[in-house]
């Protein structure tokens, strides 16, 4: 079984690099956690993307290690977003279901595990239960960023050669040799980019599929939609590159090189299109993917005309008249307006078509991307509004024959502007890049909701927007006047009820009603009554016709909501804009007079520096906004140990909707949450009480006898904790240590047997056990409420002859475990009352070992104790940050609930934060995990 666990972890969570969830797994078959009473004969994954099958992969592990698949996985021909493989599942116990699959429709990469069982064996709760790896990064972000930026040089190399360089007649004889080395060098590179793009996320998803065997992975991806695609565009490219070399000089076959470059063009941005979110939308697919490609061709014209003409035009307009350089200005504007216009309103459907509400800016990893993105383009905007307001008036005023003081030094400024809007423009790119790996909002259109008002009070019941499986009653008071919230259910046609049901308190006026309370399905009423305090109560009375009310909402709906009619509006407003800005050229242009004064200079001496400027402007943007983006939630959610992303929401470790949402991921394995909701994070935090008691049977233990300790837990007043939750994959933690500080045992009551119903109504929880020898031994139980993790301390003596005494050797930092020898490496000297680091280093036959597994969701638990039995502490190692991690997300030491990300393997080294509460002799014991078992390195310290 512990084979089993192991083949789980080695599909942990990987920290996704500024992306999040893909093709996210929406119904398991047999489920998560299952304990079947006949063995299955196939296993079946939906996912919420249509699936590639030739690089997608089920694996299932029989309770032995060995695999029991029949076959390769296969997507069902009738429904491409299900996955299965024929099993042969004849043994009893636990089975683990390994697999990975690439999205069809965005070329995403996703992997993950989970375990089921059938026979008798329940599922063994050590370990997770399941994983879900999202697999997009920065790196992956690049190659689409150099891919798109090839392309839009290219289209803007072509712009400029048919827009300015042949209708100006810019290339006479005495620049004709510069130019043609100008623009062979800067297509060449366009199509260097498109090649290099292409090639390196080919290469990178081939690496994410199989980077054990590159060759068959290479093979995998070239057969997906994503791979095949991205392999022709990149032969696009190097076409592309035969194509425009000759452009710049005379050739009679230029008009057909330039017809045959404008369909390159084209079909690479309709493959790319091809391969996007809007393939995967339930909206008008081909629409959207054709209305992408429009996007993208404008979006690249106006960011790849920029550049082309700095690099191209701009050298050719040096020494030429006032009255020339005005016209490739004002022509130049003209240009960028008509793209505006295309670009802003295909922009706009694609706003519309991926967030679907206002509210997914903030609660969604996309909508934060996209209001980075959003930025960066008003920056570009306004760059190109100085342009031509600023900008092209000056040069329109110098071919009338008056420059004043104020045109001329805008007339120095315009190469900067020009600069500038190229730079900004790539940034816009890249952050585009970055948006089309990331997830879009799942869900869209209204969910069921009713609301009645009641003495003022207003009364809401709807479908939770992260928990699939329950409806939200909210009520307006949402302070500590609600005294009690009681709901009843009746079904007068099958004369039900009225029944009372029972709910969770989620947050401060918000309460959890099952779905599957409504059972049978069909109509039925639901009466809320809200009691408060010195006000009269507020009642309601829903009518809901289970299950049909919610799985006719389930499905992506649009309508002509108010978000929907803001993107009208905003569409009508680019359009406006972009036809005054296009006209205003067009009456500039008319005015253009024959003066020829001497004007400044385009091109400026140092580029490089406004560029630089520009590119740190946007990252500090980035940074800035992808840090604090979230305000109070994301800052709480890091305060305390969490990692704030994308993901599905989950509760106790199980994932509550196929809707990924950005929120706050705490704790780990079983225990790990993600919470999408403020409000029930708050909720979180909320300070518990709680106390534990504890029985011992028999009550007068002897050496060697088989003991049950009992542990009852409540708050102070001797009532029941309803938020008691998993913390390091176990209900309760129990570590028993003897007064010779050697004797040593940390045991669960998950050890012999699951978590029943009835512990959790009574709050009663035993462990089994035996004290080896006479002596008092220290009981240490913690637990966790919520947020609050409770340490309680007892004691209990065996009589005997011989009792244990303190052991009395000296401190030593190296434990020899005959193969394993682990160092600890600690401050000099120790100091009581402050947090202290201690680095610990395991080595196997001498060899640093690199494929530590993780053991109750931790790299190492430590446990350290006073050798008077008086002091106590239950803490963890983890896994030291790199510097990119302590500069990006920088670990707190007195994080109680951290998200652990562990790889896949990891050590020899760890390191923990250890406050020591006074000074004196500690003796600490470091729990690891290695090939399946697990050791226990202990040590010896003085602190002063």
């Amino acid at each position: 079984m512990k084979k089993l666990l192991s083949l789980v972890w080695l599909i942990a969570l990987a920290y996704p690099l500024g992306a999040a969830a893909h093709a996210t797994p929406t119904l398991y078959e047999p489920e998560a956690s299952a304990v079947l009473e006949s063995a299955p004969d196939r296993v079946r994954i939906r996912f919420s993307e249509r699936v590639e099958p030739g690089a997608s992969a089920i694996a299932v592990f029989a309770p032995d290690g060995t695999r029991v698949e029949e076959g390769k996985a296969a997507r069902d021909p009738q429904d491409s977003y299900l996955l299965s493989v024929g099993i042969r599942a004849t043994a009893t116990g636990s089975y683990a279901v390994s697999w990975q699959v690439v999205s069809a429709d965005d070329g995403h990469f996703t992997k993950g595990a989970y375990l089921f069982s059938y026979g008798s064996a329940s599922a063994e709760s050590t370990g997770v239960q399941f994983t879900v790896t999202y697999r997009s990064s920065y790196l992956e972000a690049l190659f689409i960023w150099l891919e798109l930026l090839g392309q839009a040089l290219l289209l803007g190399a072509l712009v400029c050669w048919l827009h300015f360089v042949r209708p100006f007649n810019l290339q006479s004889d005495g620049v004709a040799a510069q130019f043609r080395r100008r623009f062979s060098a800067f297509s060449t590179t366009a199509c260097g980019l498109i090649v290099l793009g292409t090639m390196g996320y080919i290469s990178y998803k081939a690496w994410q599929i199989a980077p054990d065997n590159p060759l068959s992975a290479l093979r995998a991806m070239l057969s997906t939609v994503s791979g095949s695609y991205a392999a022709v565009r990149g032969i696009l490219g190097l076409i592309a590159l035969t194509v425009v070399w000759p452009l710049g000089a005379k050739d009679r076959q230029r008009r057909a090189r330039e017809i045959l470059l404008t369909l390159l063009l084209i079909a690479l941005v309709l493959l790319r299109a091809r391969v996007s979110h809007a393939a995967a939308s339930h909206t008008l697919p081909v629409f959207s993917v054709l209305v992408t490609a429009v996007h993208l061709l404008a979006k690249s014209f106006w960011i790849g005309t920029v550049p082309a003409f700095v690099f191209l035009v701009v050298p050719l307009l040096e020494g030429k008249g006032a009255a020339v350089r005005a016209r490739a200005l004002i022509t130049l504007s003209q240009l960028l307006a008509f793209a505006l216009g295309i670009g802003g309103v295909t922009g706009v459907y694609i706003v519309w078509l991926h967030l679907k509400t206002l509210g997914n800016i903030q609660a969604t990893h996309w909508g934060m991307q996209f209001v980075l993105l959003t930025l960066s383009a008003v920056l570009l905007l306004g760059s190109r509004l100085w342009q031509q307001y600023k900008g092209d008036r000056a040069h329109l005023t110098a071919t009338q024959g008056s420059i004043g003081r104020r045109e001329k030094e805008i007339l120095g400024n315009a190469g900067i502007f020009l600069i500038t809007e190229a730079i900004v423009g790539i940034g816009v790119l890249y952050f585009s890049s970055v948006l089309i790996i990331t997830t879009p909002p799942v869900r869209g259109g209204e969910e069921f909701t009713q609301s009645v008002t009641s003495q003022g009070v207003k009364l809401t019941l709807a479908e939770h927007p992260s928990d699939r499986d329950v409806l939200l009653l909210t009520s307006g008071d949402s302070d500590n006047t609600v005294k009690e919230v009681i709901v009843t259910l009746t079904n007068a046609e099958r004369g039900i009820g009225p029944i009372v049901a029972p709910l969770e308190r989620r947050f401060p006026g918000g309460y959890a009603l099952k779905k599957s309370a409504l059972t049978p399905p069909g109509q039925w009423t639901i009466d809320a009554t809200v009691q408060r305090g010195g006000a009269y109560d507020a009642t309601a009375s829903f009518k809901v016709d289970a299950p049909a009310d919610f799985a006719s909402t389930s499905q992506e709906m649009r309508t002509l909501d108010g978000f929907t009619w803001l993107m009208i509006l905003s569409a009508l407003a680019v359009l406006l804009l972009a036809f005054s800005l296009y006209h205003m050229g067009a009456r500039m242009a008319a005015k253009i007079g024959q003066a020829n004064p001497v004007l400044p200079s385009l091109t400026t001496e140092h580029p490089w520096i406004i560029a630089l400027t520009n590119i740190t402007a946007l990252l500090i943007l980035a940074v800035i906004l992808n840090m604090h983006g979230h305000g109070s939630f994301q800052r709480a959610c890091r305060a305390i140990g969490g990692m704030w992303h994308q993901s599905v929401p989950m509760r106790a470790g199980r994932i509550t909707s196929d809707a990924p949402m950005m929120g706050c991921m705490v704790g780990s394995g079983k225990g790990q949450e993600h919470f999408s909701d403020a409000r029930e994070f708050a909720e979180f935090l909320r300070p518990a009480q709680a106390k534990a008691q504890m029985q011992v049977s028999p009550a007068a233990p002897r050496v060697d006898q088989n003991v049950t300790l009992t542990f009852t837990l409540t708050d102070l007043q001797g009532n029941l904790l309803p938020n008691l939750r998993i913390e390091h994959d176990r209900i309760l933690h129990v570590i028993i240590v003897g007064q010779d500080t050697d004797t040593f045992a940390h045991i669960h009551p998950e050890d012999t047997g699951s978590i029943t119903p009835t512990m959790l109504a009574e709050g009663k929880f035993s462990v089994r056990t035996s004290f080896p020898k006479a002596g008092r031994y220290l009981i240490a139980v913690d637990f966790t409420v919520r947020s609050q993790t409770f340490a309680q301390e007892f004691t209990v003596t065996v009589p005997g002859a011989n009792p244990m005494v303190p052991f009395t050797e000296t401190p030593s930092l190296v434990s020899d475990m005959h193969e394993y020898i682990v160092h600890l490496q600690k401050p000099e000297p120790l100091q009581s009352g402050s947090l202290q680091k201690l680095s610990f280093t395991v080595e196997k036959d001498g060899k640093p070992v690199t494929d530590l597994q993780p053991y109750l969701a931790a790299p190492m638990h430590l446990a350290v104790v006073k050798q008077d039995l008086r002091r106590f502490q239950h803490t963890h190692a983890l896994v030291p940050q790199t510097l990119w991690q302590r500069m990006t997300m920088p670990r707190n030491p007195n994080a109680k609930h951290l998200h652990i990300v562990l790889s896949e393997g990891f050590g020899p080294t760890l390191e923990a934060f250890v406050s020591f509460p006074s000074p004196g002799r500690y003796t600490l014991f470091g729990e690891f995990r290695h090939e399946n078992e697990v050791h226990r390195a202990r040590f010896v310290m003085d602190v002063e």
